[in-house]
C-alpha cells in the first residue's frame, strides 16, 4: 500500500517587514518556528512566492517612481503577461502601480483580432461591447489615429444615447505607437473635442529608458508587460537556527 504522507504541523511566523516595505541585503523578513522537517517541506514554495512577488514589486516601483516624478496623474500598470496572475498584479499595486485587468470577465478589451472578426468595424465592436459591459470598463485597441478618432466619436454617441453609458469607463489604447504618433493623436482628439470622452492608454515597446517620452505625450495610462514578464526574483534564503 502507498505510504500516507503526514500533514504539516503548526508553525509560528513572526514578520519583520510589511507588504510593500523596502528591504535591503541582509535584512530578516520573517522568522518561522516549528518542526524543521515541516519547515523544509514548504521552504521552496515560500521562497519562490516571496521572491517572485518581491521582484515584480521592485520592478514596478522603479517604473512608477520615475513616472510619478514628472506626471503624478499618469497610471503605470502591468498587462496580462503575468506568470501568477492576481499575485503579480497585487505586487504591482503594493508599490503604487495600477492593476489593469486579468481577463475578459472583469473588463472588456477589444483587440485587433476582435476587430478583424468584425471586418474592422470599430463602431459595431464598441456598441456590442457596451451592451455586455455590465458596468465594467470597455477598452478598444487601435493602431492608427483614424481609428482612435472613430472610436472616440462612437463613445460620444453611446454616452449621448444612454444615461448608463456615462457610468461605464471607456479607454482607447494606442498600441505600438511611437511617442510622436501618440502626441499627434492626442492633439487631434483635443482639436475635435474628443479628448475627454475616454481615457487614453499607450502600450507596446515601452521600457524604463524611454517611458518618459511616452508619459509626456498627454496620455492617462501607460501599460507595460515588462513589469511582470521580465521581473527578476529577489534573492532570498532560509537559514536554520537552533
Amino acid at each position: 500500500p502507498a505510504r500516507v504522507r503526514p500533514g504539516i504541523g503548526p508553525m509560528r511566523v513572526k514578520f519583520f517587514k510589511k507588504d510593500g516595505e523596502t528591504v535591503r541585503r541582509g535584512d530578516v523578513i520573517m522568522e518561522i518556528s516549528g518542526d524543521l522537517r515541516d519547515i523544509l517541506r514548504v521552504e521552496r514554495i515560500v521562497l519562490n512566492l516571496i521572491g517572485r512577488m518581491s521582484g515584480v514589486a521592485t520592478n514596478a516601483a522603479r517604473f512608477a517612481r520615475k513616472v510619478k516624478s514628472v506626471a503624478p496623474n499618469v497610471i503605470v500598470t502591468p498587462t496580462r503577461k503575468t506568470l501568477w496572475g492576481l499575485l503579480d498584479k497585487h505586487a504591482c499595486a503594493l508599490v503604487g502601480a495600477g492593476t489593469h485587468r486579468l481577463g475578459l470577465y472583469d473588463a472588456i478589451l477589444i483587440k485587433d483580432n476582435h476587430l478583424a472578426a468584425l471586418r474592422h468595424n470599430v463602431e459595431e465592436a464598441l456598441t456590442k461591447a457596451f451592451a455586455y459591459s455590465s458596468g465594467h470598463f470597455v477598452e478598444i485597441e487601435v493602431d492608427n489615429s483614424a481609428d482612435a478618432i472613430r472610436a472616440a466619436k462612437c463613445i460620444l454617441k453611446l454616452s449621448a444615447k444612454s444615461d448608463s453609458a456615462r457610468s461605464v469607463p471607456f479607454v482607447i489604447m494606442l498600441d505600438n505607437f511611437t511617442p510622436a504618433r501618440v502626441r499627434r493623436t492626442v492633439q487631434l482628439l483635443t482639436q475635435k473635442k474628443l479628448r475627454d470622452v475616454a481615457s487614453i492608454e499607450v502600450s507596446g515597446g515601452i521600457m524604463y529608458k524611454n517611458i518618459l517620452s511616452f508619459v509626456s505625450t498627454g496620455v492617462d495610462i501607460v501599460s507595460i508587460g515588462a513589469l511582470t514578464h521580465s521581473a527578476a526574483s529577489l534573492d532570498l534564503s532560509l537559514e536554520v537556527i537552533y
